[in-house]
């Protein structure tokens, strides 16, 4: 790989196994920035002994998810979060999404949620939230003001845009009906679980605020609570989604960096009667957010003669990856020589005479 300057590699189980018995990480390979993984699920171990070679050595180790082998790809591990979530599929490609199709009720829309942030999880993200609305909701309120389709869309583009004036001067010749207060106020009810209960004091008894209150105890319950707000004024295309809406937002990024929900009716457009849910990323929008990560500096060459590879290899184990690696020269001078051209500072030497350092 280093003769022709390989940067990226691929391969699939086998093929990973081969090379840790071979002890291939064991070498430097400074052109290579990415190795990618699929056609099959790899050992635990082994999985951990890869991500961990890669972080430490500056490289990216990504598992990937498709429906075949290392190509068309639906999902990736991200790098950055390759122990910690070992096993898992990953996250949708940029510009993907993850979709479940045919599945409804409280379970679906529970399992959707969790993957979005387990999603903005293995991203790297840390600090983030994801909040909650219903479609439903704004639907009834608007049913019971009983206003023309233009007008609903006017109000409703104002509570998306919490544009507070302008939405008032709209309700205000409807001051008597009763949904007209909790119009008002939608715009500004975001925040915690107790948005729930502001909601069911101006809206009342609803179904969609039940729903959203009982998702929140399932998901608390789940440890996922911490995560979870609600903003019931989130009422962007209201004709597309049917249910419970979110968005993912992360410190740092300007805008939502993570969009879903329920869409039950988009499927028939492709001739088939089917509930779904689904969200996307944007994966770059998350990236940007992060920080960068310092990458390992060489610091010493292993220069071995015949007989005593088993006290080189201890030597490399034994230092942090990346600052120590063995030397192919066969010659001490041109191991040095080597040393220099890479910028370390140190050649240690295993020979008949025993260990010693030649500093540079």
């Amino acid at each position: 790989m280093n003769s022709e300057g390989v940067t990226s590699f691929a391969g699939v189980p086998f093929t990973y196994e081969a090379i840790d018995k071979l002890r291939i990480l064991k070498r430097d390979m400074p052109t290579l920035k990415t190795m990618t993984q699929a056609g099959g699920k790899l050992s635990p171990e082994l999985h951990k002994k890869l991500a961990t070679w890669a972080m430490e050595c500056g490289k990216r180790f990504v598992v990937m998810y498709g429906a075949s082998e290392a190509t068309a790809r639906m999902g990736y591990l991200p790098p950055e979060r390759s122990l910690e979530k070992q096993g898992s599929m990953g996250i949708p490609i940029p510009g993907g999404r993850f979709e479940l199709i045919g599945a409804d009720g409280m379970k679906a829309d529970l399992e959707i949620i969790v993957t979005a942030i387990d999603a903005l999880r293995a991203c790297g993200a840390s600090r983030f939230h994801v909040e909650l609305g219903h479609a439903k909701f704004f639907r009834d309120l608007a049913d019971r003001m009983e206003l023309d389709s233009e007008t609903v869309e006017q109000m409703r583009a104002y509570i998306e845009g919490k544009n507070f004036a302008a939405l008032n001067d709209l309700l205000a010749p409807y001051e008597g009906n009763s949904a007209c207060a909790a119009l008002k106020r939608l715009s500004r009810l975001f925040g915690g679980a107790e948005v729930l209960s502001e909601a069911e004091k101006l809206a009342g008894k609803t179904d969609t605020v039940d729903y959203l209150r009982s998702l929140y105890d399932e998901l608390s319950a789940a440890g996922y609570g911490q995560y979870v707000r609600f903003d019931l004024g989130m009422v962007h295309q209201i004709d597309y989604y049917t249910g419970v809406v979110f968005r993912g937002y992360v410190e740092g990024a300007g805008e939502a960096v993570l969009s879903g929900g329920r869409y039950d009716h988009l499927v028939e457009v492709f001739g088939r009667e089917a509930q779904a849910t689904g969200f996307c990323v944007d994966v770059d929008a998350v990236a940007h957010t992060l920080p960068e990560t310092a990458l390992p500096v060489l610091r010493t060459i292993v220069h071995y003669e015949p007989g005593y590879l088993a006290q080189a290899l201890e030597a490399v184990d034994g230092r942090p990856a990346g600052t120590c690696e063995l030397s192919s020269c066969t010659t001490l001078e041109e191991s040095k020589e080597l040393a220099a051209a890479k910028g370390a500072d140190s050649v240690l030497v295993f020979d008949k005479d025993g260990e010693r350092v030649v500093s540079l």
